[in-house]
């Protein structure tokens, strides 16, 4: 049956020997048995638990006939979600279709790995197009061996379907301007099909309309200039360069195939999105103006710095690639002179490149706000994968010599090899690789991110049910900053409670166990092994590199510690941070605590060496560096408040607590202008502080004589 399916998808007279084609073949479909039978290994990611919810509504507009639009507005609102109606729904409507409460994400990482074959399949399809079997053979293994790519094939629904779509839309718009002037039906139906379909996933596929206008442009007009094509004989009255004499109705007949693919691919892109059926000419623009415009802005961690996605540097998204893709890949590219002397794939290899190098060109001008390493540009690396296997191939068949063949593909498999292991060795968290060159993960990790999408929680979730026994008569407290996905691990066990706590807040909560990543860890503790913290006794590793942690909690002192110092029993929570402290001397928290305590039994002294420890374990810890921060003011040290408060506001702009006690450093040091300025903010964005910044300022200004601005500011403090 596949051998039939893959006959049928393949539209070219394979020329090289039967032993090629027979191993290109066992190779799709060991690789698609082998993504199938491994799907169920990877865990939930976060895009996955909105994505899940976003399908089955989007189903019910289908399954109401367009009544029910609950999609736009969904009943209980998740982070992100008030956002999903401009996301194509194709992809999460299918899932939805197959699944049940169940097993909704089994099968949608089924689902997804089929979705991720369908890239790889595709892209290989390209090289054989353009090479021949060996083309193809390499870029299959070129893209199954991309341990990114891979690992996204199985949990990704975003950014894995959009990509693996893309290339079979390239695929097909490369077959459209090769058989310029007739195009079969085939085609033109299959690529109508394939923008369709990319566009109802991600409205970035609208970009394939300007390359189908502008690549059929390209081609007509090469083909007017080239005396030997059928096309330049359709295109011109005689055999002259003269404009006036181009057939102008031949030249109609090609627009018209164009505009046909335009709207059917539109149509189809619109069908298949319950947003774009509302508003069909309107809704599909006010989406792409959402995503050329994103206001989502997370935390991501790169070159040692934890930096918000909106502020990266511009490389970010190319250094990423350089560093996560194997040198194999990018080596190709500079073979591809090899390749392009054969003149009739020249335009393909061109816009092989143009569909990947113009969309990363344009996000890198737009400076548009990305995070997860390149994952919202996986649609750019397939036809990369494409070109570097063309430039390989091209390379092989410049060898006349067999023995020089062979070593090449000996050299192939060995720049393959690096990855591979990796991947055999780490699955199923494949997607955390870092290539040779970088240094691989070992060397990558507390600089830059590993398992930002959650994966490695679920083998800490399955190690955590088989050895961790739970109590009957009291629910084991299992805290988190992925809580959402433990509370689908353990739906099934009540006996277990998954409980949502940020990082640098847990000493706050009561809390039994942890299953943690890495993801929220400052990666100043990272690098300095400050984290995992103690008791930790299980690790989900990638070459000896923590991915995600179970941690017993033995000592709940620094938790007693603050229930006591809210109570303002100060003394008590002084002796429990004492105490946690004697447990752990790593637990920044706790010293921050004990200082805060001896802040207020004004021991200063003590509350100042306290501090200054806790910030020692994570010099960017903004509640302990307000806590210093105070308590040399109180010492009347008002620089060295002031510098702190700066380093705060540095780290923080939108603090405004920060301000205010800057304001009040500057205004005991005498400096009224940035005493002003820092109290007007603090004021003015900030309503509990507005009444006594506000009446600070009156006064200020009343000392200083001018009344009126006292009395303004008087007034406002009292409204």
């Amino acid at each position: 049956m596949l051998k039939r399916i893959l006959d049928r998808l393949i539209l070219i007279d394979i020329k090289e020997k039967n032993i090629g084609r027979v191993f290109y073949k066992a190779s799709c479909v060991f690789i698609l048995a082998l993504m199938i039978c491994i799907s169920g290994d990877f865990g939930i990611t976060g895009d996955e638990m909105i994505q899940r919810n976003h399908g089955d509504l989007s189903l019910k507009f289908y399954t109401s006939l367009g009544k029910d639009t609950s999609y736009k507005n969904p009943p209980h609102v998740l982070p992100g979600w008030e956002n999903q109606k401009y996301y194509g729904s194709v992809f999460d409507v299918v899932c939805s279709i197959f699944s049940n409460p169940t097993n909704a994400f089994e099968t949608r990482h089924l689902i997804n790995a089929i979705s991720g074959f369908i890239g790889i399949l595709f892209c290989s399809f390209i090289a054989l197009e353009l090479s021949g079997v060996t083309g193809g053979i390499i870029a299959l293994w070129f893209l199954t061996l991309t341990p990114f790519f891979f690992g996204h094939s199985f949990n990704n629904p975003k950014d894995l379907p959009f990509a693996s779509f893309y290339i079979v839309s390239v695929y097909y718009l490369i077959l459209f301007v090769k058989e310029f002037p007739s195009p079969t039906k085939r085609t033109i139906i299959l690529l109508s099909v394939s923008i369709g379909i990319c566009f109802a996933i991600r409205v970035g596929g609208l970009l394939l309309y300007p390359y189908l206008a502008l690549f059929s442009f390209i081609a007509s007009f090469n083909h007017i200039y080239n005396r030997n094509t059928t096309l330049s004989r359709q295109l011109k009255k005689k055999k002259t360069k003269n404009k006036s004499d181009i057939n102008f109705k031949a030249l109609s007949v090609i627009i018209k195939k164009v505009l046909l693919v335009c709207l059917v691919s539109y149509g189809v892109g619109v069908i298949l999105w319950p947003y774009a059926i509302e508003n069909p000419i309107l809704n599909p623009f006010r989406a792409l103006k959402f995503a050329s415009n994103s206001p989502i802005s997370v935390n991501v961690l790169f070159e040692g710095d934890n930096t918000m996605s909106n502020e990266l540097p511009w490389y970010f998204l190319p250094k990423s690639m350089l560093m996560t893709c194997p040198e194999v890949i990018w080596l190709g590219l500079f073979l591809l002179p090899f390749a392009i002397k054969n003149k009739t794939i020249k335009l393909p290899i061109f816009i092989l490149l143009f569909t990947s190098l113009f969309p990363l060109a344009y996000i890198l001008y737009k400076h548009a706000s990305v995070h997860g390493s390149w994952r919202h540009v996986m649609f750019v690396y397939t036809p990369i994968v494409a070109a570097s296997a063309v430039g390989w191939d091209g390379l092989i068949k410049k060898m006349n010599n067999s023995k020089i063949k062979y070593f090449i593909y000996l050299l192939l498999g060995v720049l393959l090899l690096h990855p591979a292991l990796f991947m055999i060795k780490n699955h199923p968290n494949e997607y955390v690789y870092f290539n040779f060159t970088s240094g691989g993960i070992k060397k990558a990790y507390g600089k830059y991110e590993t398992d930002y999408y959650f994966n490695s929680l679920k083998e800490a979730s399955n190690w955590f049910k088989k050895n961790v026994p739970s109590n009957a008569s009291k629910k084991t407290v299992i805290f988190s900053t992925g809580a959402n996905y433990l509370k689908e691990y353990f739906k099934s066990d009540t006996n277990y409670q998954a409980k949502y706590v940020r990082y640098y807040e847990r000493y706050y909560q009561d809390w039994d166990y942890a299953i943690l990543t890495s993801v929220y860890v400052n990666s100043y503790q990272i690098t300095n092994k400050i984290w995992p913290f103690k008791n930790t006794i299980y690790k989900v590793e990638a070459d000896g590199v923590p991915l995600c942690v179970v941690i017993k909690r033995e000592n709940k002192d620094d938790f007693h510690g603050f229930t006591e110092l809210n109570k303002k029993n100060y003394v008590e929570a002084k002796e429990y941070f004492k105490k946690a402290i004697a447990y752990d001397a790593q637990n920044e928290g706790a010293w921050m605590g004990l200082g805060e305590a001896y802040m207020n039994l004004n021991e200063l002294d003590n509350a100042e060496k306290a501090s200054y420890q806790a910030l020692q374990l994570y010099p960017e810890f903004i509640p302990a560096l307000l806590s210093y921060g105070m308590v040399k003011s109180k010492m009347n040290k008002l620089q060295d408040a002031i510098n702190i408060y700066s380093r705060v506001i540095k780290a923080k702009p939108d603090y405004v607590f920060a301000y205010y006690q800057r304001g009040v450093c500057y205004l005991k040091s005498n400096d009224m202008d940035n005493a002003i300025n820092d109290l007007y903010t603090a004021g003015t964005y900030e309503p509990t502080l507005k009444k006594e910044c506000f009446t600070i300022l009156s006064n200020i200004f009343k000392q200083k004589g001018d009344n009126e601005k006292a009395k303004q500011f008087l007034e406002d403090a009292l409204k």
